[in-house]
């Protein structure tokens, strides 16, 4: 049963697939230790009873579970990144107690997470999702209405997970964290009216966090939803700025990628036409 409804979200809801994918390799793993008698390798044929797991710190500060017969590694930033989501969510719900919808998308958001915890997901990943649920939180906090912006942070996060940015693409998850983080302030200080912009704020995320190769748009998205940020709350209003912070970092302007420079050339007495040994 659970093999066949994963295969039902694999084909009815393409943005789940990643999360499916994930699910039938767990659970094709587990249907294939079962031996010829239709027991669980994992039990004891002679006791009938199944072995206890076995929790060891393995090197990098990782969990290995251990039950004799498979091991699974859960990363620490997997773990992390769960334990951001319900330590900003819980102080907002308990400041605001009618908000609690929002622990269910932060629920959904823990699983997204937990089907895949031992993938690395890297620091630049726990950075954006610490700023999507920070963000979510303060909005929360500040006004029970805005609970349903925990479902775009829900988006926003399996978005960010299953994405194909680079572990050390700090740029990137700093972007997610800045246009998030401006649409916390801003729900938190209107009450409610402008939780909306959180759409605006995971169409961000979507784009910043498949922008493979493109730092540059990660770098115009922090830069846009900062200044975004700033005249928002200075103009008291004026909330459709988010709308162009939003598409400058899906079309970064056209401008296209730069890489950082790795080294000094020394070229102050060169003349034209000379030869450069140290050019590459």
């Amino acid at each position: 049963m659970p093999l066949l409804i994963a295969k039902i979200a694999l084909m009815l809801f393409p943005f789940v697939r990643p999360m499916a994918q994930e699910l039938l390799s767990v659970l094709y793993r587990r249907n294939s230790r079962m031996n010829e008698e239709g027991r669980p390798m994992s039990q004891d044929p002679e006791r009938g009873s199944a072995r206890s797991f076995v929790f060891t710190r393995g090197p990098g500060g990782t969990t290995i579970i251990n039950d004799g017969a498979f091991s699974l590694s859960i990363k620490a930033t997997s773990a992390l990144s769960i334990a951001v989501i319900w330590a900003t969510m819980i102080p907002a719900i308990i400041v605001e107690p009618g908000g609690w919808p929002a622990l269910v998308f932060a629920f959904l958001a823990t699983v997204a997470i937990g089907v895949s915890a031992w993938r690395r997901l890297g620091i630049s990943r726990v950075i954006a999702i610490a700023g999507i649920w920070l963000a979510t939180a303060l909005a929360v906090g500040g006004s029970s209405d805005n609970w349903w912006m925990a479902s775009f942070a829900f988006l926003a996060t399996a978005a960010t997970v299953y994405s194909i940015m680079k572990r050390d693409a700090y740029v990137g998850g700093i972007g997610i964290a800045t246009a998030w983080l401006v649409t916390g302030v801003i729900a938190m200080s209107r009450d409610g009216d402008t939780a909306w912009m959180s759409i605006f704020a995971f169409l961000t995320a979507a784009a910043v966090a498949n922008a493979f190769g493109k730092s540059n748009r990660a770098l115009i998205a922090t830069i846009a939803w900062a200044i975004a940020g700033v005249l928002m709350l200075a103009l008291d209003g004026s909330y459709w700025i988010a709308l162009i912070a939003t598409l400058a970092s899906i079309t970064s302007f056209g401008l296209g990628g730069f890489n950082m420079p790795r080294k000094f050339e020394w070229d102050l007495f060169d003349r034209d036409g000379s030869e450069r040994t140290n050019t590459r």
